[in-house]
Formats: structure tokens, sequence, C-alpha cells
């Protein structure tokens, strides 16, 4: 069989895999997340989220976009494995370095002293990573999402132990520290147990600039990322302070997890696979619009159970001293949603060797985010969050224009790929209210949950038993699933 043969059922069994890894990941970090909740303040949480955007910010630097080109390169990747660790390597200890030094500066910007020990101890992830980054990116070079799961399942289950052990015996924020470390820790050290290739002592120069001819358009891709992802709570931790931005990171995360469970899987799968049939446009352009009606047809409807239910979320999870967090919930529940339905074009544009298109859409997005975003923050938290949700939704339209100039997608083709999505989430919501109409404070939280779960069930039965895709959304879940 040929690669084109293979592909389909190498993807089911990394599917299944990569799917395992993100249930088992959720079935722990978000039982660990929430009992940390439970023990500690949301300035404890805002403090370790302002170190965490200064350390994945630096993540990015060492990196260079080198692991994801080693994934997408062809033929023989020894001398190019050897040439992403020394690099990655350098740039990680430089990195560390440069934060160890210049902690105090950060933390003086901050407003907060205790940050200036977290950079310096947290910072230490940035030279763990670096020397795992090799073997992460051959395994899922290789497609071998089984060792991955593995490895990700033991750093969880170890981290966790540690996180809550700190917190319990009421070292504070340090647990959440903790939890880092010891995760990424545990994860270079299994990889290396895993993986048989080990560096030499030698250095392609040549290679090294075709790398980075592909990882560098990559990098910039991954950095204006940054700023999307991290940049407004950039914003929030300096001009709202430490306890605000506990809200707001804390409300995304618990959004971005129950969403992140059910499409991440496929995410690392869609790179990988899409890379080794860059070459078969009408194979290739096939995978990405099915992985994309997926997505819109599950993170849509989701997000709007989780608007609907962010007063429950509240009221059963987190508890009383989180009461400001309900509009983050309800926020993110709208902006992830889309986001999340728009997450099949970003490895489609990498796999495609478009990094350098996509990071011009990235160039673009940022040009009118961050003015929005400076200039609502300064009304406070509740108008930057309306903020969020606008330039996310305008976010749309600008997918539209590069999928169809890159890949050849009539602009209807595109949205018509979200319709049904947007027309469940409706559904679901226009329901969800008439139950409050009609029972009022009397529908307990428990109900409200048991209503949505019903809701979304009766959605995915007619989905698959009774819709004219129904055929096309049974081989989604399959491969999913890593079924036959």
């Amino acid at each position: 069989m040929d690669e084109r043969q293979l592909l389909p059922l190498r993807m089911v069994s990394a599917s299944k895999w990569s799917f395992l890894s993100e249930v088992g990941s959720k079935a722990i970090m978000p039982a660990v997340f929430l009992i940390l909740a439970r023990l500690l303040d949301p300035k404890s949480f805002g403090i370790v989220a302002f170190a965490t955007l200064v350390i994945t910010f630096a993540q990015i630097l060492w990196d260079s976009g080198l692991s994801k080109a080693l994934i997408q390169r062809e033929g023989d990747i020894k001398d190019a494995a050897n040439v992403v660790f020394f690099a990655n390597l350098a740039l990680g200890l430089f990195l560390y370095l440069l934060i160890l030094f210049s902690a105090h500066k950060l933390a003086e910007g901050f407003g907060d002293p205790r940050l200036k020990t977290i950079l310096r101890v947290q910072g230490l992830q940035m030279v763990i990573g670096s020397i795992s980054s090799v073997q992460n990116a051959l395994l899922q070079r290789q497609m071998d999402f089984r060792a991955l799961f593995r490895v990700r399942m033991l750093a969880l289950l170890l981290a966790g132990m540690a996180a809550l052990s700190l917190a319990l015996l009421g070292y504070g924020y340090w647990a959440l520290v903790g939890w880092a470390l010891v995760g990424d820790f545990t994860r270079a050290f299994y990889l290396w147990a895993l993986s048989s290739w080990r560096p030499q002592l030698r250095f392609d120069r040549a290679l090294a600039q075709d790398l980075w001819g592909f990882g560098g358009w990559i990098f910039l891709e991954e950095l204006l990322a940054w700023f999307i992802v991290w940049g407004d709570s950039a914003i929030v931790g300096v001009y709202l302070g430490a306890r605000d931005l506990g809200l707001y990171r804390t409300g995304s995360l618990i959004v971005t997890m129950i969403l992140s469970t059910l499409l991440e899987p496929l995410v690392p799968v869609m790179f990988s696979g899409l890379s080794r049939i860059q070459g078969d446009k009408e194979l290739f352009n096939a995978y990405v619009e099915r992985v994309a009606r997926f997505f819109a047809i599950v993170a849509l409807p989701i997000g709007a159970s989780l608007l609907v239910l962010r007063q429950t979320i509240l009221d059963i999870l987190l508890g009383s001293r989180w009461e400001s967090i309900q509009p983050v919930i309800g926020a993110f529940a709208i902006a992830t949603g889309l986001s999340y339905a728009l997450s099949a074009f970003p490895p489609a544009f990498r796999a495609s060797g478009r990094a350098r298109a996509f990071a011009k859409l990235r160039v673009l997005s940022i040009s009118y985010i961050l003015p929005v975003y400076l200039l609502s923050i300064r009304s406070g938290l509740l108008p930057f969050l309306y903020a969020r949700v606008a330039v996310t939704a305008f976010t749309m339209v600008l997918y539209a224009v590069a999928v169809n100039h890159c890949f050849r997608y009539g602009f209807a083709r595109f949205f018509n790929t979200f319709s049904s999505g947007f027309a469940w989430a409706f559904a679901l919501w226009a329901m969800t209210q008439l139950f409050h109409y009609l029972f009022g404070q009397s529908l307990l939280p428990w109900y409200q949950v048991l209503v949505v779960f019903l809701l979304l069930m009766v959605m995915g039965l007619h989905l698959l038993l009774l819709s004219k895709d129904r055929s096309f959304f049974r081989q989604v879940i399959h491969l999913s699933l890593g079924r036959v």
C-alpha cells in the first residue's frame, strides 16, 4: 500500500491515541484545576498567569518554528533533528538567563514583587522543554501518538499530585508553579526514555538555513498567535491587576478545557497527516473541509451551552469568592466557540507550506485586535470582554478571505461549513431560554445541566441518524475515536 492508501489508517490509529490523550488529560486537569480553585484565591491564579504568559512567549522564541519544520520535512531527517536540537537548546538557555536577570524589572512593571522569584523558578520550563523538543517532534512526525499518550498521562498524574500536595500544605501559588515544572520535567524524562534518537556533536549550517526558511514563517505565525492568545491577558494584568487577571484566565481555562477535550485530538493528527499528502490538492482539501465542518458542529453548540450555564458553573464548581467570573465565562463561551470552529485551518496552512500566508493573516489580525483591546480596557473588564467577542467574530471574515485565496474556497462554501453549527447553537440557546422562562429560579443548577445535556444528545442523535450528512458525521466521529 502506498502513502495515500495508508494515510487514512494511520490517521485513524493516531486519532485514537490523540483522543485518549485528550480525554485522559481532561479527566485529570479539570479535577486538579477545580480543587486548586477552591483552595486558592483569584489573585494567586493571576500572578502565576502573568509569569506563564512571559514563559510561553519565551518558549516560542527558543523553538523558532523549527520543531514544526522537522515534522513537515520529507526524507531523511537525522541531520535536521540534530540542527533543531542544538538550536533549541542554545536559545532555551539564552532566554532563561535573560529572564533570570530581568525578573526584577518585570515584577516592578506588574506591581507585585513576588513575581520575581516565580519567574526565576518557572523559567526553567524553557530549558526543560528545549531538551525534549526534538523527541516530541519525531514522535508526532511518525504519528506515534500512543507513545505521546503514555508520556502525557504520566506527566499529568505526577504534576497533579505535586500541585495538590503543595496547595494542601499551604504553599499557595507555588502549587501552580510546581504543577507546571513537575509536568514538564516528567514529560522530558519520559520522552528521552522512549526515543531512540540521540544528538550528535555536529551542526549543518546550510541545513539550518533551510529549516529556518520554513520554520521562520511558522515562528512568526506562532509569535503573532501568542499576541492573540496571551496579549489580552497581558493587557488585563497590566491595567487591572492580579485579581482580574486571575478571573480572566480562569474563566478562559474553564471554557477551553471543555472544548479542547473534544477537538484538540484532531489538530496534531491533522498537521502530521496533511503534511504527508500536501502534494495531492484534491485529497488535501477534502480532509480540511471534512474536519472543519466537524469542528463547527461541535464547537458552536458547546459554546452556546457554556453561555447559558455560566451561573451554574460558578455555583457548582467554584464558589462564592469567584462571583465576578460569570461574565468572563459567558464571553469566552462565545469567543472560544468561534475560535475552535475555525481551528481546522491553521494546521492546513502549515501542512501545505503556506505558513507565510498564515503569518500575514496573523499580522493583519494584530493590527486591529491590539488597538481595540487597549481602548476597551480603559473602561473596565466588562467592556473589554465585549470587545474580545467582537474581534473574534470579525476574524471569521478574515479567515474566509484567506482560505478562499489559498485553497480556492468560495465565500459561500466557507460560511456554509459553519451554517449547521450556528443553527444548532441558536436552537440550543433558544430552548434553554424557554426553560428558564417557564421554570425560572425553580430550575436547580443540576437540572439546568441535565436540560442542556439532553438537548445536546437530541442534536447529536439527529445529526447521526436523521440528517442528510449523517454518513459524513459518522466518518469524522470514527476518525476522532480511532475506529475503522
